[in-house]
């Protein structure tokens, strides 16, 4: 730090801590806000704070981004303004770029350090964020990682440096900088008892120096050294280190005033004191200032050194301090303090905004822990109405943050939303439970469990009937009952249920829903026109649905999941209607949307449509190859761990069934009929019966194939044939 401050050369330090580990981003925004000189907990003037970091920015000439869309990036990351209304995927993609685009910014004006210490605590955003730091292009920055193993994958590094603790020589070299006048033998016993840890070597000496008499301290072991040191402050000096122990690693002098009730003046001169015995660090800032231990394990001790009773007292006190005084604190920080003082209500409540706005932001890992953390606390309180209401906002919410990272098939999901739904039971509410029935539907839905998901759909729908209920639950019940309808083959069924799902534009979802129910529900009608054989009705409704998709903003919170919906099923409408050029450009469109966003199912689904759309262009030798691998894949979704078919998956009979089509036009007609067999009594099984007509369609084509086959390979004399082609469409 101190060459690249005399070089001229910038530097950011990110301070990563295991008790930030679930706060997404948290060593990033401090380090901003040391940087831009801005203090988010003081709260006060938004667009001062703004304008301040605009003045900053602007003497940045290599910014790539215009100030105009990463100021409010910045703003949010820091508590400061509105946040931006994109969907949470979106919003941490643009921040990454943000922040990325602002550390070359840094590195071509004057060279950057960017130091990131103890990476072993790090959140997960910040490892990615530093790992995707590392992947850009060579620019003037060196990026110095510490931390204790084992670290988080980052690359490879350019050096990597072990350190153990100081040799004998080197640790007699810190404690002669401090004594150069010390005896060898001094040297010797100090050096023994210090295990080569530079802060206990330099403050043993140090202690010596100060000694009149310049004896060595009998305090063997580092703890009892560290106890000592603290013993020595004196009763008030001790108690106040405490109070400052629990309260966090850095603590704005407000709430250590309001925390110990001391007086301004006398407080002030306490804190000299702490400053002047190496104990404490006293930080200015535009806001104010706030003192840190010079060492960690100094304040380690001194927290050590309370008593259980009242350190809970005290975490506590600092939690009902941030709410009142610094109303902008992180939701997790007053979390943690209402959490080790035993106020298990507070905690969970703080633990649940914390975790919303984690999911707001993208950052998901730390979400769901944070929403793990609300139950946890949970536990404690008695099981009443005011308990089951909040254990079922948080269970809902968790199983759509799972859902979202880990796939609409994700075990830990489907156990979140049923507890909520047995939450739900026993409260009058039934809307309460909405949500919940949704996300449950899904997962049994997906996996092509209709006989599990149906009775799921119906109880939406019931909702949805309910007298004198918002009628955007019959709306939003419609969308789910016509999508179901239609993979079990009731097309008449879903057409009326859709046409009521997509009759009512901009509405607001009453669920958590990510996507645009009127669009998705249009591409939807298109597909099921097509099973209903009005093919005109259903090109019209493909159009009008394309048209609206690409009125979407941008910017909208649904509109990248809507956009990957619409081109997914525009593209399943394309190929029904034999055009298989613009299947293949959707379904282009839709992988690229589902890549940025790790959308991870729908990258799966558009996939194999545009592998579909390529075997019905004629493209066999590339596509066919694929298209097999991507259906065992997405069956694969349905298997154990011993690769053992526990489920049917979704898609299956129409994704398995274009691939034995296309294998029939290559001439694989082994096994056709075997596989359509297989298949149509899956669907049997199942209830996914809609595409059914085409599987025994193919079947007779297979057959009359063979036939022909077999009378001219007697006629031939048993010379092999070449391929038929495709099937002709139905």
């Amino acid at each position: 730090m101190g060459t690249a401050a005399a070089t001229g050369a910038l530097h950011l330090t990110f301070l990563c801590s295991p008790l930030h580990a679930a706060s997404p981003l948290r060593p990033v925004a401090s380090a901003l806000a040391r940087f831009f000189d801005i203090t988010a907990q003081a709260g006060g003037d938004d667009e001062g704070s703004l304008d301040t970091i605009r003045e900053r920015l602007l003497r940045l000439p290599d910014r790539r981004t215009p100030i105009e869309r990463s100021l409010p990036l910045y703003g949010s990351l820091l508590g400061i303004g509105p946040t931006p209304d994109l969907h949470p995927e979106e919003l941490r993609r643009q921040t990454f770029e943000a922040l990325l685009d602002l550390f070359h910014a840094l590195a071509c004006s004057a060279s950057l350090l960017l130091c990131a210490e103890d990476i072993d605590t790090a959140d997960p955003s910040t490892v990615e964020l530093l790992r995707a730091l590392i992947d850009q292009p060579p620019a003037p920055m060196l990026v110095l990682l510490t931390g204790r193993e084992p670290l988080p994958s980052l690359g490879t590094a350019d050096e990597a440096l072990e350190l153990e603790g100081l040799s004998v020589s080197d640790a007699a070299g810190v404690v002669r900088s401090v004594v150069p006048d010390i005896d060898d033998e001094s040297i010797k016993r100090m050096v023994a008892r210090c295990d080569g840890v530079p802060f206990v070597l330099e403050e043993q000496a140090r202690a010596v120096q100060e000694l009149p008499t310049g004896e060595i301290a009998e305090t063997g072991q580092l703890s009892m050294f560290l106890a000592a040191r603290l013993d020595e402050l004196g009763p008030q000096l001790r108690r106040l280190v405490g109070d400052i122990a629990v309260a966090g690693e850095e603590v704005s002098l407000d709430v250590v005033r309001r925390l110990s009730d001391i007086a301004p003046e006398d407080l002030d001169q306490l804190v000299a004191d702490l400053c002047r015995q190496r104990v404490l660090l006293r930080l200015n800032g535009s806001a104010g200032d706030s003192v840190r231990f010079r060492h960690a394990l100094l304040c380690d001790a001194a927290y050590r050194s309370l008593l259980q009773v009242r350190r809970a007292s005290l975490h506590g006190r600092v939690a009902d301090i941030l709410t009142d005084l610094c109303p902008a604190t992180a939701p997790e920080d007053v979390a943690h303090h209402y959490e080790m003082a035993g106020a298990h209500k507070n905690a969970a409540q703080c633990w649940l905004r914390a975790a919303r706005n984690s999911a707001n932001a993208g950052a998901l890992v730390e979400a769901i822990s944070q929403f793990r953390r609300s139950l946890s606390e949970l536990t404690y309180l008695p099981d009443n109405a005011e308990r089951v209401a909040l254990e079922l906002d948080v269970q809902c919410r968790l199983g759509n943050a799972l859902s979202t990272a880990k796939g609409y098939t994700s075990r830990e999901a489907l156990e979140a939303f049923q507890r909520a739904v047995k939450l739900g039971d026993s409260l009058e509410d039934s809307t309460r439970i909405f949500g919940a029935l949704q996300g449950t539907w899904a997962y049994w839905f997906v996996l092509g469990e209709h006989a599990e998901a149906a009775p799921l759909a119906s109880r939406c729908r019931r909702i949805g009937q309910t007298p004198g209920i918002d009628p955007r639950y019959q709306w939003t019940a419609a969308g789910i009952l016509g999508y179901h309808r239609l993979f079990l083959g009731d097309f008449a069924g879903a057409r009326d249920q859709l046409l009521l799902a997509s009759e009512h534009l901009d509405i607001e979802a009453v669920a958590d829903f990510p996507h645009d129910l009127l669009i998705v529900s249009r591409c939807a009608l298109a597909v099921v026109m097509w099973f209903l054989g009005d093919v005109p009705a259903s090109r019209q409704m493909a159009d009008d649905a394309a048209a609206l998709a690409a009125t979407l903003d941008p910017a909208d919170s649904r509109a990248a999941l809507t956009h990957c919906w619409a081109n997914c099923w525009l593209a399943w409408h394309a190929e029904l209607d034999g055009e298989s050029t613009k299947a293949v450009e959707l379904a282009t469109e839709a992988v690229a949307t589902a890549g940025r966003h790790g959308y991870t199912t729908w990258i799966a689904g558009a996939m194999a449509h545009r592998a579909i759309g390529y075997c019905r262009s004629g493209q066999l030798e590339d596509a066919l190859p694929s298209l097999t691998a991507i259906v065992d894949d997405w069956r694969s979704a349905g298997r154990d761990p011993s690769s053992n078919q526990l489920h049917p998956v979704l898609m299956t009979p129409y994704f398995a069934g274009r691939l034995i089509e296309a294998r029939v036009a290559a001439g694989e007609l082994d096994g056709a009929l075997e596989g359509i067999d297989l298949l149509l009594a899956e669907t049997a099984s199942s209830g996914e019966r809609f595409w059914d007509g085409e599987l025994h369609r193919l079947r007779g084509v297979v057959e009359r194939r063979l036939e022909e086959q077999t009378r001219l390979a007697a006629a031939a004399g048993g010379i092999p044939l070449a391929p038929a082609g495709l099937p002709e469409p139905a």
